[in-house]
């Protein structure tokens, strides 16, 4: 059974997103009630919270490969 619901990811995706487009804090909202606020600094740790939920909800299918994408021409 999941920990996570598939609206938390979809959550902390928002957040990460707004803190990426500029926002100084936001907050991201747990299904049990509470809430964590998260700033410029503490970025790493959304990140790492986002993966915890793709870890357990299955996100991250076993081919999906993480990181950038190159192309030579």
């Amino acid at each position: 059974m999941a920990l996570y619901t598939q609206q938390d990811l979809e959550s902390a995706r928002r957040a990460l997103k707004a803190l990426n487009c500029g926002e100084m804090v936001v907050s991201v909202s747990h299904g049990d009630g509470g809430s964590v606020q998260y700033n410029q600094t503490s970025k790493r740790n959304l990140q790492q919270y986002i993966s915890e939920i793709e870890a357990d909800l299955g996100a991250l299918s076993p081919g999906r490969r993480r990181g950038s994408v190159t192309f030579r021409m």
